[in-house]
């Protein structure tokens, strides 16, 4: 019930028929679905996605899947005060890495299994 009342806990990015996304500050959360090409505040999709960021520290996890499961790629922009990429799975190709952004693409397959990608960050 507090959370529910608490305005500043929870903020909606987007929410319509293109995109539901929420950034959840307090626990350094932005989640987002993607139907179609898109933005939500600091994520781009190129296809239909599912994306979370989860912020911890000084670094940051990006977990991208594909559930329509096309198997086709799809370009993730995340824009955040990145240093470096740490880590990625085989199915993650980064495009572009800077002070402002991570820029990603993501092979999917047809399983519908999470790819995720490890952040620096500045």
């Amino acid at each position: 019930a507090a959370r529910a009342a608490d305005r500043r806990w929870l903020s909606l990015l987007a929410n319509d028929s293109a995109c539901q996304a929420v950034h959840v500050a307090p626990l350094g959360v932005t989640a987002a679905n993607f139907w179609t090409a898109g933005r939500a505040g600091p994520l781009t999709a190129s296809a239909g996605a599912s994306v979370l960021v989860r912020r911890r520290g000084r670094t940051a996890t990006l977990c991208v899947s594909e559930p329509p499961r096309t198997g086709e790629p799809v370009e993730i922009t995340w824009n955040g005060l990145v240093r470096s990429v740490a880590r990625t799975d085989a199915s993650v190709e980064v495009l572009e890495a800077t002070e402002r952004r991570v820029r990603l693409r993501v092979t999917p397959g047809t399983a519908c299994a999470t790819h995720t990608c490890d952040v620096t960050l500045a």
